[in-house]
């Protein structure tokens, strides 16, 4: 099993866990950052769709940091009911 963590807002530093599958590629911290600094004064109250989910780092990111509502489209099974067990761990309102 591999993880990841939300690098910033409010689920902060908590871990997303995944196994680990061929072409599943979480999108590693520093694009994330990068990305999230760009939307950070855009993201708040906004609705995110996060296709391809895979992890789900991109979509646990954005409601992390405030996105209104985040809808995560994953087609794989096992990926999808990972997704589904980190929100509830996490404790994320999507």
């Amino acid at each position: 099993m591999a993880e990841v963590r939300i690098i910033g807002g409010v689920y902060k530093n908590s871990k997303i866990h995944f196994l680990e599958s061929e072409g599943l590629r979480p999108t590693p911290n520093r694009l994330r950052e990068t990305l999230f600094n760009w939307l950070q004064f855009e993201l708040s109250d906004k609705i995110v769709l996060d296709l391809f989910s895979g992890s789900g780092a991109l979509g646990f990111e954005a409601i992390s940091r405030q996105a209104k509502k985040v809808t995560l489209i994953e087609k794989n099974q096992t990926t999808y009911l990972s997704l589904q067990k980190n929100q509830k761990n996490i404790n994320l309102k999507i």
